[in-house]
């Protein structure tokens, strides 16, 4: 086998236990189709895409699940009550995503969204605090409003 190849198998295999070990389901495309590796609290969850015929068992913990796509695999799962943040796709979460950009947008209160936000602190030696003088919430994590 190549060294490229087992670092890959071993990499999946690091993910799917971190996944399995944080009681998340974590989803894979395989060659059969969408499998989904179950932990072992989701047993509820196992008898009701077995009796529902939404998937068929290959191992204790693993289901083929009867999907077109990861993303109709998801939403079938999302159907049966699970919640995004249960959810992991090749061993990382699907609760949230994250975009990373160059743009900058503008910097707005997260209690009452007024971009009319006081900057406080000493820069490079203190952490900044916002201070909103629309409504006088202060916060170290303002909200980042992109303009579309």
């Amino acid at each position: 086998m190549a060294y490229g190849v087992h670092c890959a198998l071993v990499l999946i295999l690091c993910c799917t236990i971190t996944a399995y070990m944080e009681g998340r389901i974590d989803l894979r495309i395989t060659e059969k189709g969408v499998i989904a590796v179950l932990p072992p609290r989701r047993g509820k969850l196992l008898e009701e895409i077995l009796s529902r015929g939404l998937g068929e068992l290959l191992a204790d913990d693993t289901v083929l699940l009867r999907a077109e796509s990861l993303e109709d695999a998801v939403a079938m799962l999302i159907e049966l009550g699970v919640r995004e943040d249960e959810l992991a796709v090749e061993g990382k979460s699907v609760g949230f995503k994250a975009e990373v950009t160059r743009k900058h947008g503008v910097l707005v209160c997260p209690n009452c969204g007024s971009p009319d936000l006081e900057r406080i602190g000493i820069p490079g030696l203190t952490p900044t605090l916002y201070v909103c003088r629309k409504c006088g919430f202060a916060t170290y994590l303002p909200l980042e409003v992109l303009p579309e």
